[in-house]
């Protein structure tokens, strides 16, 4: 497997200009942009999802307004933020969500490594997120429009071609859970609307049977696949460079409903109802605590707190007060976390 560097030697980096490498591959894209409507946030008794155990991920803001993003939404529209390009299937349309007051954030997915990501663009001097048209092992290559055409995979966090190389993206907590499940958690949630001016069918997958947990069909095959888990299973990852952590959906379930894994300073939450895992710090004022399973309920054994998959304590001494996510911390398919961090280790139950 070559690396992002030996992909792009002697190469350019235009998107204007496509060109393909070993890993490197043209996904075409119109140029032209389409105007339609803001979306807005809308109240989520507005939709109509049969399925609510459709995945979606959301953000807190100052720890009183949710949002959450559909991700049958987000695998038309690939990359999000307030005044923001938006990759629509074949092609680009501009999109505000002023009323949510996003400012500087960019909410991007990736239907083809399953990866849903938040950064913080605060640092990119204005930079705004586009879809480059431009796949990285399969995965998403944003490019800053007001730029120079640097380029951003989406999973590697930060700019690898062009003047801006070496950047790093700051990523926003974000957790990906059923969109029942976060609904029970935060009813008064705002949700994006999928209302536009485009006949576009937002509660249908459009991949077929491509997020099946053991399907290897790839868009553009890979020359290996880890056969430790299953392609598509769901991973949540920590990442460290080329290393970091990986802990599978399937061995979470297997310790039960709801688990919980202690690893040095952090803790994962799991809650296999809500299709839910999540890293936090578990610091609080000063204190490292100690979490278990009681009763079907996660529990600090300080105080015994009842705590949320979403790291809030939902009872107890702590009640309202929540742990600080691990921001690196985000879901993919198993095979493409896999081959974004080679050196990971792959977390099975003690």
């Amino acid at each position: 497997m070559t690396s992002w560097n030996q992909d792009l030697t002697h190469r350019s980096c235009s998107v204007k200009h496509h060109v393909a490498g070993p890993d490197l591959i043209l996904f075409p894209v119109l140029e032209e942009v389409h105007d339609c409507d803001p979306l807005l946030a809308i109240n989520p008794c507005k939709l109509d999802f049969r399925d609510k155990r459709s995945l979606s991920f959301g953000i807190t803001h100052d720890e009183k307004i949710q949002r959450r993003r559909i991700l049958r939404s987000l695998q038309r529209f690939e990359v999000l933020g307030d005044e923001m390009v938006v990759k629509f299937q074949q092609g680009e349309i501009p999109l505000r969500v002023d009323s949510l007051d996003l400012s500087l954030v960019a909410v991007t997915h990736c239907p083809l490594t399953g990866s849903s990501l938040v950064f913080d663009r605060s640092s990119l001097a204005g930079a705004e997120l586009g879809v480059s048209g431009l796949l990285y092992r399969n995965n998403l290559i944003m490019y800053d429009r007001n730029g120079d055409e640097s380029l951003w995979p989406q999973m590697l966090r930060g700019a690898r071609c062009g003047s801006k190389t070496g950047a790093e993206l700051e990523m926003v907590p974000a957790v990906e859970m059923s969109w029942e499940g976060w609904q029970t958690l935060h009813p008064q949630t705002l949700v994006v609307s999928s209302e536009t001016e485009f006949g576009r069918n937002y509660r249908n997958y459009p991949y077929g049977d491509y997020d099946r947990i053991d399907n290897r069909e790839l868009l553009f095959p890979l020359s290996e696949i880890d056969s430790r888990r299953p392609p598509k299973e769901r991973v949540l990852g920590i990442p460290d460079g080329e290393a970091g952590r990986a802990y599978p959906y399937g061995v979470l379930g297997d310790l039960g409903s709801i688990a919980v894994v202690q690893e040095d300073d952090d803790v994962i939450f799991w809650d296999s109802q809500r299709q839910a895992a999540m890293a936090y710090y578990r610091i609080l004022d000063g204190e490292t605590l100690e979490f278990r399973v009681v009763g079907g309920q996660i529990r600090d054994a300080s105080t015994e707190s009842i705590w949320q998959v979403d790291g809030l304590a939902l009872s107890g001494p702590l009640a309202g007060r929540k742990l600080a996510p691990v921001a690196e911390a985000f879901v993919s398919f198993w095979f493409a976390w896999a081959v974004f961090h080679p050196d990971a280790t792959l977390w099975s139950a003690p």
